[in-house]
């Protein structure tokens, strides 16, 4: 599934990994419409301030090694937002830019798995004050929106099987299906252990279980 937003110069992309989940992913991991390579533009206009570049796949800059060439602006508001894991930047701390601007283009530095965009969005200037920047992919933080990200109803079943519990929603419990629900849900490396079905029920019965 593709969706509209601000971050990639085609303004459609795909979301490889969600917000949260098991692993406590800090932000978005996306690629291009039909998992294509795209270059990156600022969400929003801003002040850039931080701009890391020349590391490659397994390398970056000190404890932030992990998002490899990477820039941080600071908007207007206040908010803040990162992209990570670029092929370069040539971007300098202190250079004021517009929405839309280019960034670099996304690429695997740091702690990557193939060629994507790592995208975050801080309320402030703090590494700890991430929130999930899907609502605002396409639009501005600081308006209310609804998520994009479309959940599974709860599953009125009392049980301890994940496979139960999707049959009385109506859900394709096959086992397939449930490796791709666990992925896109951060339960990484399924393989249909007890432990990674009680995850997925129990997020199922609290009606936050992702689907795509």
């Amino acid at each position: 599934m593709s969706y509209q937003t601000r971050v990639l110069q085609s303004g459609e992309c795909e979301v490889t990994q969600w917000f949260g989940g098991k692993s406590n992913h800090r932000g978005l991991d996306i690629v291009g419409k039909g998992h294509t390579i795209d270059n990156v533009v600022a969400h929003s206009k801003g002040n850039v301030i931080k701009a890391v570049t020349g590391y490659s796949k397994g390398s970056g800059e000190g404890a932030w090694w992990r998002y490899g060439n990477h820039v941080i602006i600071e908007h207007d508001n206040a908010s803040c937002t990162l992209y990570a894991h670029l092929q370069s930047t040539d971007l300098k701390v202190g250079q004021q830019i517009d929405k839309a601007h280019l960034i670099g283009r996304m690429g695997t530095s740091g702690n990557a798995n193939g060629i994507h965009l790592h995208f975050e969005l801080w309320k402030i200037n703090n590494y700890n004050s991430n929130i999930d920047p899907a609502p605002y992919l396409n639009a501005p933080y600081g308006v209310d929106l609804p998520s994009i990200i479309n959940y599974y109803p709860k599953t009125p079943y009392i049980g301890i099987s994940i496979a139960d519990g999707l049959k009385a929603i109506g859900v394709d419990s096959s086992y397939l299906n449930r490796l791709k629900i666990a992925n896109i849900n951060g339960i990484n490396g399924y393989n249909g252990t007890a432990n990674q079905n009680i995850q997925m029920l129990e997020l199922l019965k609290q009606g936050k279980l992702i689907k795509q």
